[in-house]
């Protein structure tokens, strides 16, 4: 598995989310099922790659393995593969308001859209400036605050969508736990940090 890095890790998250596709659509048929199998594959693939890469470098703070070296080597490119497997959650989503509008658009506000479209612009921004030119044109300052905003904004979507949702669908509680469980490796790295700092004073 350590083998598959940089863009290799894109690919192979590609490939995964078009072949689940194919598998979908062809058991199911185009049907509002299919689609739905699809919405909720994606929101896990999402939520796993996106709590990756934002883990990765506290991760590596805390335990100092081969695996948490190769997430945080590799943390640009997991997160483009979680704006990829979003975007197409977002596909799905779009399919599902299209074709079957009666259930999908009764539980639509006008809130949900428009933080759910600032979302999706952050993300965009966020994978646009993970290459290296973008990344120059703004600056490491820009780059920074960008990326810290966007990653949070996006925990804090998460952990609201898939909160509510999983009083509905117990499916979605296990991505609950783990967005959790990120945001508390993330808070215990930064403890750790600001007692290192005090401690050299």
């Amino acid at each position: 598995m350590l083998s598959i890095s940089q863009w290799r890790i894109t690919g192979l998250v590609a490939t995964v989310l078009a072949l689940m596709s194919v598998i979908s659509f062809v058991s199911l048929g185009f049907t509002e099922e299919a689609i739905r199998t699809m919405v909720r594959t994606t929101a896990r693939s999402s939520v796993t790659l996106f709590v990756l890469a934002f883990t990765a470098s506290s991760l590596y703070s805390l335990f100092k393995f081969n695996w948490t070296k190769y997430l945080l080597q590799n943390r640009r490119y997991i997160g483009v593969s979680f704006a990829l497997s979003h975007f197409v959650h977002l596909f799905f989503l779009i399919l599902l308001i299209a074709y079957f509008p009666e259930d999908s658009l009764a539980n639509l506000h006008i809130i949900e859209i428009i933080l759910a479209t600032l979302t999706y612009v952050f993300i965009l921004l966020m994978t646009i400036t993970s290459f290296d030119i973008p990344r120059r044109w703004i600056g490491e300052k820009g780059w920074h605050r960008l990326h810290t905003i966007g990653m949070y904004l996006v925990w804090l979507i998460f952990i609201e969508t898939y909160g509510f949702a999983s009083l509905n669908n117990g499916i979605y509680l296990s991505l609950v736990i783990l967005l959790l469980v990120a945001m508390g490796l993330r808070l215990v790295c930064a403890l750790k940090r600001k007692q290192s700092s005090t401690a050299n004073l």
